[in-house]
């Protein structure tokens, strides 16, 4: 059975706020569209700039993100650098699927987000040479595991050693040197 879309595009106003509503209904495309597809094209290019999640799938969004990382003052803990793992991996993916971004530039952004010391890192463990662009291709998602797994580590570690001197007797455990 064949659906026409004329009508599900006349009830888009609906689920608008009134005033974009009426906007919408003023809009060509509405009034002559006939095509789902088109007119979803058409309506996301005029909200483009109003659309936050439209904004988040740019390359200038990953590069705010990058600089935000880089510029924390003090070391960001685990749940920081996991969201911000896995929020650019899934933003980089839809720009590199839409060949807004290479690969090359994807892993080099993700790789200024890190301390020198996590970046040195990850290029040693994802054999990830500078110098050479093509180290960079088929290596996403090693980087990315590889980057969870440093990030994670570094901080578990020392979550570690809190945890056992505080079972072993407080804070004091802690100024207090080992006795043998």
């Amino acid at each position: 059975m064949y659906w026409l879309d004329g009508p599900y595009i006349k009830k888009v106003p609906l689920y608008c706020e009134k005033i974009i509503g009426k906007y919408v209904k003023t809009l060509r495309i509405y009034i002559r569209s006939n095509n789902w597809e088109v007119f979803v094209a058409e309506l996301k290019s005029e909200f483009k700039d109003d659309d936050s999640e439209q904004q988040r799938n740019t390359e200038a969004f990953l590069q705010n993100m990058v600089q935000q990382m880089r510029q924390q003052q003090q070391d960001p803990s685990v749940s920081e650098y996991r969201s911000f793992i896995f929020e650019y991996a899934e933003r980089s993916s839809l720009l590199v699927q839409t060949s807004v971004i290479s690969t090359h530039t994807r892993v080099f952004m993700f790789l200024q987000a890190f301390s020198d010391r996590i970046g040195d890192k990850l290029c040693k463990r994802c054999n990830i040479d500078i110098d050479e662009p093509a180290t960079t291709t088929n290596v996403w998602n090693t980087l990315k595991t590889e980057a969870l797994k440093i990030c994670t580590r570094e901080d578990s570690q020392i979550n570690k050693l809190w945890k056992s001197k505080m079972r072993d007797g407080g804070e004091k455990a802690l100024l207090r040197p080992e006795r043998k």
